[in-house]
């Protein structure tokens, strides 16, 4: 299995909620291109749906030293970090995703869900704001 053929099957066999077998076609993509963003990002994803935060960090963060313009990486980062309740470097990575991609409604809401935790009332209220002007 080539390694383009490897990274189709692993995002098909996610798609198909596979999770298993998407690992496996994941590792093996990744044995042949180990910097393959696409395919870290997919790991560190299917890892944080297992409830496997710190691998879904260990690869998210992989992944986001390839591709640091990639605001979907540092929002599945920020929210593998708030599972394992580091706030802080949550917040800086939804922060940063969305500097990359304002028009992430998700981000927004997870951004707010961050602030409220650290207790910054007001910026969490500002944070409501730009999500529902994204989604009312």
């Amino acid at each position: 299995m080539t390694e383009q053929s490897a990274k189709l099957d692993a995002f098909k066999q996610f798609s198909s909620g596979h999770l298993d077998s998407a690992i496996e076609s994941a590792r093996l993509g990744l044995r042949r291109n180990p910097q393959d963003v696409d395919l870290l990002h997919l790991m560190g994803v299917i890892a944080g749906q297992q409830g496997n935060h710190l691998e879904a960090e260990k690869f998210l963060r992989m992944a986001s030293r390839v591709d640091q313009k990639n605001s979907y990486i540092w929002f599945n980062l920020s929210n593998a970090l708030t599972e394992s309740e580091k706030n802080d470097e949550a917040l800086q990575c939804i922060e940063r995703s969305l500097a990359l991609d304002s028009s992430n409604y998700d981000a927004w809401l997870n951004y707010r869900k961050l602030l409220l935790r650290l207790e910054r009332h007001s910026e969490a209220f500002d944070a409501s704001e730009k999500a529902i002007a994204l989604n009312p």
